[in-house]
């Protein structure tokens, strides 16, 4: 397995829409970008934007604290064939994913973090990601959780391990240059399982 190698990182959430001069993926893997299948790659921005297609089967855990959870964040429905359209925008220092599921949006914003991470913020909460790659797949190890705040004298708060969601993911090169396979999981604290979703998607 190859871990992400990646330069100093960039400044924090600036939301201007302009096409990256240093694209965010190739710029977190680094000479390693080369080595990963095309499909992937097609799947990432490389100064264009991207729309890709798929169908995903979503799963929702069964505790009561997870079902209020999923009620509170709005987040999709289960559906063992949901139609799912992923759209992701270049922007100055980060990237715009907007996720319909069935209609659905969800919206997460991914920037370079320091520590050779990967920063992808939902809401309040950002999750910083390890990335690495071997057979054909990124694995996408989470190793925080930071509570973004917009005040100048305290940026964010790290959450403790025993207080954080945790998201596992894992990207897989398909059988075409345009398509690939991804597995989401999402669980949290006394809830447990909240969300999980597999699937395939194909690049328009």
């Amino acid at each position: 397995m190859v871990d992400v190698e990646t330069r100093k990182p960039e400044p924090p959430d600036q939301i201007e829409e302009t096409r990256l001069p240093n694209p965010l993926y190739p710029r977190l893997f680094g000479s390693t970008w080369s080595e990963i299948d095309t499909s992937i790659q097609r799947m990432h921005c490389n100064g264009q934007p991207v729309h890709a297609t798929g169908m995903l089967r979503i799963k929702h855990g069964t505790k009561l604290g997870a079902k209020l959870l999923l009620l509170l964040l709005r987040l999709p429905r289960p559906n063992t064939a949901a139609q799912v359209r992923l759209h992701i925008q270049p922007l100055e220092h980060s990237e715009k994913w907007l996720r319909l599921f069935d209609g659905k949006p969800v919206i997460t914003f991914q920037r370079e973090a320091p520590g050779h991470l990967l920063a992808e913020k939902f809401g309040p909460l950002e999750f910083r990601f390890r990335l690495s790659f071997a057979n054909h797949e990124i694995e996408y190890r989470q190793v925080g959780v930071a509570l973004r705040l917009a005040l100048p004298f305290l940026r964010e708060i790290r959450l403790p391990h025993w207080a954080s969601p945790r998201v596992s993911a894992w990207e897989t090169a398909g059988p075409s240059e345009r398509e690939t396979s991804v597995r989401v999981c999402v669980s949290a604290p006394l809830a447990g399982s909240l969300l999980s979703y597999e699937g395939k998607l194909r690049r328009e």
